[in-house]
């Protein structure tokens, strides 16, 4: 049996397998990239237990039978349930506005990475690791900065709580703006993007530059 504990244990680690890939959606792709996606939705569905008639439509079919695109769908269920089912913490308030982007902390800390991730603007939030340059996601901030959330399994680890205290709490936006400086400064990239800036000396690409500013060079 599948319990509800199960289900909210499934919707959260789904959640934290997508939001490093900047979608808020899985896809076919996603399936055949990751063939344990197929047992994940499967075990979803047999503990769902929800109104929605496209999956329980599902539970009365051949599982065997399911296709990749009802087994995507199924996912994405789990996914949205993750909010429904109140798989976050309270929200702590941020100091200033949490922009998207690359930041270098100060003494020697992480580079916190802030990417889109749902439609409605709320950004992913990770660190990335210096040596495959991979981003561990491990909460999320609403548009505008107005609240931060820890993710599942983080909760109960010190040193993010710390990092998320400093980084949104206790600087202010223009603090964090040069902390994305340093980013940019250490590695030649973007700090809004990440991608190289082509500007000698520059903190951003030009396409960012006059996004932000409305001329290049900044």
């Amino acid at each position: 049996m599948v319990t509800e504990e199960r289900l909210l244990e499934i919707s959260r680690g789904l959640a934290e397998y997508i939001a490093p890939m900047g979608r808020p959606k899985f896809i076919d792709q996603d399936l055949k990239d990751e063939p344990d996606l197929r047992d994940v939705a499967l075990e979803y569905l047999a503990g769902y237990s929800g109104t929605l008639d496209f999956m329980n439509d599902l539970k009365i079919k051949d599982v065997n039978f399911l296709s990749t695109g009802q087994l995507r769908g199924i996912l994405n269920v789990a996914l949205a349930q993750t909010r429904e089912r109140g798989g976050r913490v309270p929200p702590e308030q941020v100091n200033g506005l949490a922009l998207r982007g690359y930041y270098k902390m100060p003494n020697n800390g992480p580079t916190i990475v802030i990417r889109k991730w749902q439609d409605d603007g709320t950004s992913v939030v990770g660190y990335e690791d210096p040596i495959t340059q991979r981003v561990e996601a491990f909460g999320s901030v609403h548009p505008g900065g107005a609240e931060f959330l820890i993710w599942g399994k983080y909760r109960s680890n010190e040193a993010i709580k710390l990092i998320a205290d400093d980084f949104f709490t206790q600087a202010d936006t223009l603090t964090r703006e040069g902390w994305g400086k340093e980013y940019a400064k250490l590695t030649g990239k973007c700090w809004i993007c990440g991608t190289e800036t082509h500007v000698e000396g520059g903190s951003m690409c030009e396409r960012c530059a006059e996004a932000r500013y409305a001329e290049p060079g900044f």
